[in-house]
């Protein structure tokens, strides 16, 4: 049966052809959106490494003085942003930053460890910063007022870092590379997985630098961030910004809320997703449209074919079988292409981020639903060709 529909596809190779390029196209686009949905959702599912809900990102604009990056009265003043912040009304913990969770400044970069490039992002913080964000320390400790004293630069890293840099190793006392102010870095602690990007980012992992405050040759950061106390009311972030602003006349903040800018995050994120989701649609409904044509088309003209297989004792459904199987074997062999083609993603390393078990999970969702448009199509052209009489095939004949 199976050799017969392959002859009888091979006949029409022309046609044919052009159904499988389309399917092929639709394969890929199809292919992409779920791959894309199966790496978001198992994102999702990894840990975050931090708390967002009643957390401030404020960010902190400085009247400039000169061409300077910073001066000592700008030091000064951040340092005691930090000290006399911490006894606003509603504040349970504030830290400085130079970026926040959910916002769009990434520094990212690659360094080599165990003869392979590991490929981090960078963050840098405050001594409270964990008491903020209630970072999760699972090995050596975090940032203290002893470190100005040490003779290198201490960093916490994640464990991904841990992992990717360092193995099955201790990484805490390892050094890595050499900072902008020539002392060696050192990783003092570890923290879970830390995904600065949220719960629908790519997982990188994470090296935190420490930020002394008061120094005058340290640069302060330019971001507050600020957890409240449990309970505060809705009129916290504007209490916050008018205490904060009395602290320092001359500069001005503009707060956000964690929960805000996550929310931000997600529609960025899968606003995008949904085009794609709704394109794939829109090309598979037209798949489906244009193939019910074609097949259509196909039945009225083997009107004698069909009519002959009757009077010699096929059923209907064997009818409806053989319109659906042709179909299927030609969508079946796009299907086989596109899947040779998405098996070399991971074998090429063109995505590194995506591994196999997803790349073959989104063209497993994209074969299936390209075999169900096509049998959906083939549905109706299949019911024509039962109504052909036995008789006037024979009359025909």
């Amino acid at each position: 049966m199976i050799g017969h529909l392959l002859k009888l596809a091979w006949r029409r190779k022309s046609s044919s052809g052009l159904l499988l390029a389309e399917l092929l196209a639709s394969f890929a686009v199809v292919f992409v959106v779920a791959t894309s949905v199966v790496f978001l959702a198992r994102c999702w599912r990894l840990p975050l490494g931090y708390e967002w809900r009643n957390v401030w990102s404020v960010r902190v604009e400085r009247v400039r003085t000169g061409e300077q990056r910073f001066t000592p009265e700008e030091v000064a003043g951040f340092a005691r942003l930090l000290r006399e912040g911490a006894a606003i009304e509603g504040v349970a913990a504030i830290a400085g930053s130079m970026s926040s969770p959910y916002d769009n400044n990434t520094s990212s970069g690659d360094r080599p460890f165990g003869g392979h490039q590991v490929q981090m992002e960078f963050t840098e913080f405050t001594d409270g910063a964990r008491d903020v964000l209630h970072l999760d320390l699972v090995k050596g400790r975090w940032f203290e007022p002893a470190d100005d004293a040490l003779p290198y630069a201490p960093v916490v890293v994640d464990e991904q870092f841990a992992r990717e840099a360092f193995g099955s190793e201790d990484p805490i006392g390892k050094s890595f590379g050499t900072p902008p102010d020539d002392r060696d870095e050192r990783v003092v602690g570890v923290v879970r997985d830390y995904r600065k990007g949220g719960e629908l980012s790519i997982p990188v992992g994470m090296v935190m630098r420490r930020t002394p405050v008061g120094r005058d040759e340290d640069r302060p950061p330019n971001l507050l961030l600020v957890r409240a106390a449990s309970g505060v009311d809705s009129g916290f972030e504007e209490r916050l910004v008018t205490r904060l602003h009395d602290i320092m006349p001359e500069w001005t903040f503009e707060p956000r809320a964690l929960e805000d800018m996550r929310a931000e995050s997600f529609r960025s994120r899968l606003v995008v997703l949904a085009l794609g989701a709704t394109i794939s649609g829109f090309l598979l409904l037209m798949v489906a449209l244009g193939l019910t044509g074609v097949l259509w088309q196909n039945v009225t003209r083997r009107t004698r074919e069909f009519g002959l297989r009757r009077a010699a004792g096929a059923s209907q459904g064997d009818i409806r079988r053989q319109v659906i199987m042709e179909v299927v074997l030609t969508a079946a062999f796009a299907l086989a292409i596109g899947v040779i083609l998405a098996a070399q993603i991971p074998i090429l390393d063109v995505v590194p981020f995506v591994g196999a078990g997803t790349i073959a999970a989104g063209a497993t969702i994209a074969g299936i639903l390209v075999l169900a448009t096509v049998v959906a199509a083939g549905l109706y052209p299949s019911v024509l060709a039962t109504r052909i009489r036995p008789a006037e095939a024979l009359r025909d004949e």
